[in-house]
């Protein structure tokens, strides 16, 4: 099975996760992203079987919760639904979030370790981190809602209006003042 393959080779990159997910060797897991389901046995060395029993332990996470995951926001992680044995749940779902794959790694072993680093160099340069490039997104949106479609005041706009408004309240008091004493000094004497 592929998904349990790509698991099996992003644990075999960590010995510390491998030795800890082996702690639980014999238990049953499962990782439900919907509509996918992967159900495994922990063996003794921190790698994964197939398993077709009732899970010990399983981790759902909503297809709409990756990308914040992904971005490793604090609050997604709390939306993580956890079910079965709580220690066995809270530890496969810790070390599924610690997962991260080595592409420099496996691109040297099949093409050498100085052309890895620098196909891995290019590819920083090229591919912007997840969260940069949200960032820019939203920044060019705002920028776009402001410029283009003027949908969104600019922050110019924005201080003239405040300082238009301050002339105006201030012209306003004044002309209060002046009919005030215009005011006594129509008014008849007692």
């Amino acid at each position: 099975m592929l998904r349990l393959a790509v698991l099996n080779h992003l644990l075999a990159q960590r010995a510390d996760l491998r030795t800890e997910l082996g702690r639980h060797h014999g238990r049953i897991g499962a990782v439900v992203v919907p509509p996918f389901r992967l159900v495994f046995t922990v063996g003794e060395d921190g790698l994964l079987t197939t398993a077709d029993a009732a899970p010990d332990a399983s981790v759902t996470v909503s297809p709409w919760l990756l990308p914040r995951l992904a971005l490793d926001d604090p609050s997604a992680a709390r939306e993580v639904r956890l079910d079965g044995h709580p220690g066995f749940a809270a530890d496969l779902a810790r070390i599924l979030q610690s997962l991260d794959w080595d592409a420099e790694y496996d691109l040297a072993r099949l093409i050498g370790d100085i052309p890895a680093r620098r196909a891995a160099d290019l590819a920083r340069r090229w591919l912007i981190d997840p969260r940069t490039l949200l960032r820019q997104l939203a920044e060019a949106g705002g920028e776009y809602l402001q410029e283009e479609a003027r949908l969104l005041a600019t922050s110019v706009a924005i201080d003239h209006f405040n300082t238009e408004v301050d002339r105006l309240r201030d012209d306003t008091a004044r002309l209060e003042k002046r009919l005030d004493l215009l005011e006594r000094s129509l008014a008849p004497s007692p």
